[in-house]
């Protein structure tokens, strides 16, 4: 046995009966059997490597007179630090065994390991901080301290290596794999200088390697990633070469400001962690493959290559991921992708498999000729928008959508050509470029605009519904036979039109021959819109032009009649040019006469109305009229002046139908029915069928002035005018402004349904009264005056007359309206509590214009007829006397429609019957006019008022009968009357206010009663409960 090999024997034997761990041993033992002549030295002292006063061959031994060389173990210990000055070699290294040691180097000094070198926990220090070189050609593991400083750890063994930690990461500051079989790591590496792949796979396993230096530099060495993650966390730029094994990688992170370059093809297979600095492909392929990206502030430049998803599952990108466009993208992913975050792609797109979901983002493809390819991949679009800025000729594949596109974009000069049907939802914005549908179908849904910039469509589009046009280009489009398609769908409609162009300069000018039939609303605000072939405007839909913008009809404009809401011209400030043609619609069911007035800025012929109704006069067919029997005239203007009085109400007939309408007038005229009924001249009068009366001319633009006259020598019959509507459009009257109207309070309106011939029902100024286009209204003025339109009281809401008369109550009022049978509405009368008015006529009230049948009305102090009877307040000593008047004896109903005059109970008194009844909300009195004259006019009636006490709710006792059952048939119940000595006695009548029953009420208790009806015949009567000064009137019915 040689003497090196007894000694460390008998060190063995030494350590086992001290105790001291043997793993040290058997290492010793181990290099002694494979090391002719290796000795073990231990550390003694404090010093240089090649100082032999530091050695010792013995632990705790004497000083000997060499130092390690190759072939040598070394063992630092004893507390002692051990600095390599001079270039060195051993075969193997352990750093603080039994006790603490450390191991340094001097700067750019290199010490080479033929085997292993191991850091002990706790004990043992590896410090390069001032630099050198350790060549290991074993495994590395460090469980003490290593301090990396600026040294360099270069793994250059023959066989597989392992560089590992005990715990956490190994933090090595430079790099270097030399070895053709490769090194293992053991555990998570932190290498932040430089990395040098010379030899050999470094393979990370399932660890994490995390790079934060600036440079990696290759030769024939890689690293295998293919488990386990790459993270890099460099603070300056990287240029990451091709150093992976197939160019493949699990996991990687991004975490470094510096952000990192490829210089070659790779693939992530895992995760793809965004968390700080780009990512920059250059000309290179970022092939993904995993499921998960995420990011903080991380993201991907590949403006200059090529991204490619393979992922087999489902993967949303995370938002803002890219750093700019996108160069060419391939999707080849089973589980197809999700953008969360705008993307553009300026060369390729290769669609093979999968889809590609733009969510709610802006997809915008901007490659030149034919980039886009498909296999099975698409896109869904069903959300968010695509957009096209190509400047090349773009053709798109069959099913390259997935379905129907939200919004689409044009904004590019080479248009694109459709290989597919398809249907855009949201907006389609042709800002530059054609679309050419290439035979395909283009359906817009409902609701969706077309924005037309400089952009156009080559055919016709369709819809299920109704869709928008929005024209914003910089350049005109001119007329021509498909010069604007987009407005002539083969099916569906175009909702609304508007015309906003960039250069107000320009113009947009509708394909001639083709009708716009009918459409909706149509708004010019920049630019000129020429209406090229006929344009109708559907009901209750709009034509806005607003400064400096301008419509030129080229007379195919037509506003489409409507009863309630029909096609109108709003409130405009730009210019119109042309004749509009505007109609009226008249409902069906009654043959009565109706004001009319027409909305031109010059006079049209009464003939103008003769291809839509009959219109008679005095000489027949020879003044132009249809004849009758009679040629009674149908048509009739209204003059001022010539109102002196009954005889002379300022009716005048048209002599022939060539008389015009004068500019800002209306008339009269009888509505028999449309000229296509039949039997309308022949004396049957049958019930007319709803029509619809057209006229055209230029329109009223602006402000308009209607002169009021006022002819005084008329006396209380001056200032009555006939007022028009001056505009295509309803107008709201009731608030235009006091200085406006001359200060008139009130205005009358005529109602062809109330009655039986049609009536007039008067309102005051202060609160909305829609008036429909072609309609006119009397007013009555103080002195000469203009009542004053402006463009800002035309409204599209509908016409109050078709309301059923729901128009606003007037403020601190009772209104009580004249009825038949709920069915035949006669008359409405107001009395009003206004502040400043008086008892006589004033600006407050309104005059009572005279109905052709029936008339129910109010007097004020001196007698005059009032329809609004205001008085500065109502009184326990006021009496307002009604006049009530018709053409032949009836049944009628006085009801109260409303009953708000503060602290005031109101009371009808009817002295023909000796009846008080209190006036409150849905109180009705039913009574009958006959031959006898004491039965209507104005003695009749009469309204007294009781002034409550101010906070205090008066409880009128009298108004608490009750009468049981209703119907009856023999036995009348009476409950509630009051205590009287004097036994109540009743009155029955008939409708026609006829005596038919009389007597005492036989009283059961001191408040109930009861009557015998057994004397009367089925049917409805009227019964007057008389209590000392308190009569009471209702109406039964029996059976």
């Amino acid at each position: 046995m040689k003497i090196k090999t007894k000694r460390l024997m008998k060190q063995t034997m030494k350590q086992i009966i001290t105790g001291k761990p043997l793993l040290l041993t058997f290492l010793l033992f181990f290099y002694a059997q494979n090391a002719t002549h290796a000795t073990t030295y231990y550390s003694i002292a404090t010093g240089n490597w090649n100082s032999a006063s530091v050695w010792s061959t013995s632990s705790g031994g004497s000083a000997g007179t060499n130092y390690p060389i190759a072939g040598d173990n070394v063992v630092i210990e004893g507390g002692k630090t051990v600095t390599v000055n001079t270039t060195s070699a051993c075969a193997s290294v352990i750093i603080g065994y039994a006790s603490a040691g450390t191991l340094s180097f001097s700067a750019t000094i290199s010490l080479t390991v033929s085997d292993s070198v191991k850091v002990v926990a706790t004990n043992g220090t590896l410090d390069m901080s001032s630099g050198g070189i350790l060549n290991v050609g074993g495994n590395f593991t460090n469980a003490g301290t290593f301090n990396s400083g600026s040294g360099t750890l270069v793994m250059n063994g023959s066989s597989t290596q392992t560089l590992k930690n005990s715990s956490g990461y190994l933090f090595v500051k430079n790099l270097t794999i030399n070895n053709i079989s490769g090194v293992n790591m053991g555990s998570d590496l932190n290498i932040c200088g430089a990395l040098t792949l010379t030899g050999g796979s470094l393979k990370i396993g399932t660890n994490t390697l995390t790079y934060s230096g600036s440079s990696i530099t290759y030769s024939n060495g890689n690293i295998n990633a293919s488990y386990g993650t790459v993270q890099f966390t460099n603070s300056d730029p990287l240029s990451l070469p091709p150093i992976f094994i197939t160019s493949t990688l699990n996991n990687l992170t991004l975490n470094g400001s510096g952000g990192v370059s490829l210089e070659g093809n790779l693939t992530v297979s895992g995760v793809l962690e965004l968390s700080a600095g780009t990512l920059s492909t250059g000309t290179n392929t970022l092939t993904y493959s995993g499921s998960s990206i995420t990011r903080s502030t991380g993201n991907l430049n590949a403006s200059l290559g090529t991204l490619e998803f393979k992922n087999p599952n489902a993967l949303s990108l995370p938002a803002s991921m890219f750093a700019g466009s996108l160069k060419n993208l391939t999707l080849n992913s089973g589980g197809g992708i999700t953008l969360r975050s705008d993307l553009t792609i300026t060369n390729t797109l290769n669609l093979n498999e999968g889809t590609l979901n733009i969510g709610g983002s802006a997809l915008t493809y901007s490659g030149t000729g034919s980039s886009i390819t498909r296999t099975s991949g698409n896109i869904d679009a069903s959300s968010g928008t695509m957009t096209f800025t190509n400047t090349s000729a773009l053709s798109l594949p069959a099913s390259m959508f997935t379905g129907s596109v939200n919004n689409l974009t044009l904004n590019g000069s080479g248009g694109i050509i459709l290989g597919l049907n398809l249907t855009v939802n949201g907006n389609l914005t042709l800002t530059t470029g054609s679309l050419n549908l290439n035979g395909k179908t283009l359906s817009l849904g409902t609701g969706s605009t077309l924005y037309r910039g400089n952009g156009s469509i080559s055919a016709s589009a369709s819809s299920s519904g109704s869709y928008n046009v929005n024209y914003t280009g910089t350049t005109s489009i001119s007329s021509g036979v498909n010069s604007t398609p987009e407005l002539f769908p083969t099916s569906g409609s175009v909702n609304k039109i508007t015309v906003s162009l960039s250069d107000n300069t320009k113009a947009v000018t509708s394909s001639t021959g083709n009708a716009l039939n009918p459409i909706g609303n149509l708004s010019v605000a920049n630019g000129t819109f020429n209406i090229g072939g006929t344009c109708r405007i559907a009901a209750s839909k709009s034509v806005t032009v607003t400064s400096p913008g301008v419509l030129n009809t080229g007379g195919n404009l037509i506003l489409t009649g409507n009863t309630s809401t029909p096609a109108y011209i709003a409130n405009s400030s730009g210019t119109i040019n042309g004749n509009v043609t505007v109609e009226v619609a008249v409902p069906s069911g009654r043959r009565v006469f109706r004001l009319l007035s027409h909305p031109f800025s010059s006079s049209i012929a009464l003939s103008s109305l003769q291809d839509n109704i009959h219109i008679t006069g005095a000489g027949g067919a020879s003044n132009g009229f249809d004849a009758t029997l009679t040629n009674n005239p149908s048509a009739y203007n209204f003059a001022e002046s010539g109102y002196t009085g009954t005889t002379n109400t300022g009716w005048t007939a048209f002599t022939n139908t060539s008389n015009t309408i004068a500019t800002n007038t209306a008339l009269r005229i009888l509505y028999r029915g449309p000229r296509s009924q039949s039997n309308l001249l022949d004396g049957s009068t049958p019930t007319p069928n709803a029509g619809t009366l057209d006229w055209s001319g230029p329109v009223n633009q602006g402000s308009q002035n209607i002169a009021m006259t006022y002819t005084s020598a008329n006396g209380s019959n001056a200032g009555w005018n006939l007022i028009p509507n001056p505009y295509p459009s309803n107008v709201d009257i009731g608030n235009i402004a006091s200085g406006n109207r001359n200060s008139i309070g009130t205005f009358s309106v005529w109602v062809p349904t109330n009655g039986t011939k049609g009536g007039w029902s008067t309102y005051s100024f202060g609160s909305a009264y829609i008036v429909p286009s072609g309609g006119a209204f009397f007013v009555k003025t103080a002195s000469a005056a203009n009542f004053t339109f402006t463009e800002s009281s035309k409204t599209g809401s509908s016409a109050t007359e078709n309301l059923l008369k729901t128009a606003a109550h007037e403020s601190h009022s009772l209104e009580l309206s004249l009825l038949s049978n709920d069915s035949i509405y006669w008359d409405k009368l107001v009395l009003k509590q206004q502040e400043g008015s008086i008892a006589s006529q004033d600006v407050y009230d309104g005059p009572k214009l005279s109905n052709p049948d029936v008339n129910f009305y109010s007097l004020g102090a001196s007698n005059e007829k009032l329809a609004i009877d205001s008085r500065n307040s109502f009184t326990s000593t006021d009496v307002v006397k009604l006049g009530m008047q018709t053409s032949s004896p009836y049944h009628f109903t006085i009801r109260t429609d409303y009953m708000a005059i503060p602290n005031t109970e109101a009371y009808l008194i009817d002295s023909y019957l000796n009846t008080r009844n209190k006036l409150v909300p849905g109180f009705t009195y039913d009574f009958t006019t006959t031959n006898e004259p004491t039965t209507v006019g104005e003695n009749r009636f009469r309204i007294e008022f009781n002034t409550l006490a101010i906070g205090l709710e008066n409880i009128d006792k009298k108004d608490l009968l009750t009468l049981y059952p209703n119907p009856c048939k023999e036995l009348l119940f009476i409950a509630n009357l009051k205590p009287s000595k004097a036994e109540p006695s009743y009155k029955i009548l008939d409708l026609q206010g006829k005596e038919v029953a009389s007597g005492t009420v036989l009283k059961t208790s001191s408040s109930n009663a009861q009557i015998m009806l057994n004397q009367l015949a089925p049917g409805v009567y009227f019964i007057q409960v008389n209590q000392e000064d308190d009569i009471k009137l209702y109406k039964i019915a029996v059976n």
